[in-house]
């Protein structure tokens, strides 16, 4: 296997170890007050002398106490029990990778917008079942690599459980093809994909054996 496929399948798999880097859809960790209790509780000379000189207004206006600061709350959607979640900001969804197998680099970045998810989620439900090769090294075509946030839901014969990323392999417009993901434990899954690439290729102007971008 090569270096560039075998980085490229060890980083997803070190992502899904970590549940903390595919948080995206959760709020910014609150930060504690920057400045220490003591700090806070001991007044500056100035702030001294000056809560000693009488204010002109002082007399004529009633005593109030300053209004504090509040930390901001960042943005929330209620869910149906009731208990708000943060909402996705698309800029929070990383953009899909298409990388050239032969030449083992990234060449474009897609935004990971609606309909490439829709796109995502129809390869999925196209999807025939488990892959019988015992080891997966492609060496030509294209590779596309897409965050999915939140993570589809797949109920199959041949899985049951959340994708949180998917990897589409084409070596051709008309296929088969491949989709691999890996689970929560990390456990790589590799997938028939009988589906006709063709629309899919046009649009987003991918060249591929059999594409019309390759004619």
């Amino acid at each position: 296997m090569s270096k560039f496929f075998a980085g490229l399948l060890l980083t997803a798999a070190l992502l899904l170890a970590c549940p903390a880097s595919l948080a995206l859809a959760g709020p910014p960790a609150r930060i504690a007050t920057p400045i220490s209790a003591a700090a806070a509780s001991a007044p500056s000379p100035t702030a001294a002398a000056a809560a000693s000189a009488p204010s002109p207004t002082a007399a004529a206006s009633p005593t109030h106490a300053p209004a504090q600061p509040t930390a901001a709350v960042p943005p929330s959607t209620a869910t149906p029990s009731g208990k708000p979640t943060a909402s996705v900001p698309p800029s929070a969804v990383p953009d899909a990778e298409l990388f050239d197998v032969k030449r083992e680099q990234v060449i474009r970045l897609i935004p990971a917008d609606s309909r490439l998810r829709q796109e995502a989620d129809r390869w999925l439900s196209a999807a025939s079942g488990k892959a019988g090769e015992l080891a997966f090294e492609p060496h030509k075509g294209i590779g596309l690599r897409i965050a999915l946030v939140p993570p589809a839901v797949v109920d199959r014969d041949w899985y049951r459980g959340p994708v949180r990323e998917l990897f589409l392999f084409a070596e051709d417009a008309k296929g088969p093809h491949r989709l691999l993901f890996f689970d929560d434990d990390s456990r790589m899954h590799l997938i028939v994909l009988p589906y006709d690439l063709t629309a899919f290729l046009r649009d987003y102007r991918i060249a591929v054996a059999g594409s019309e971008q390759a004619e």
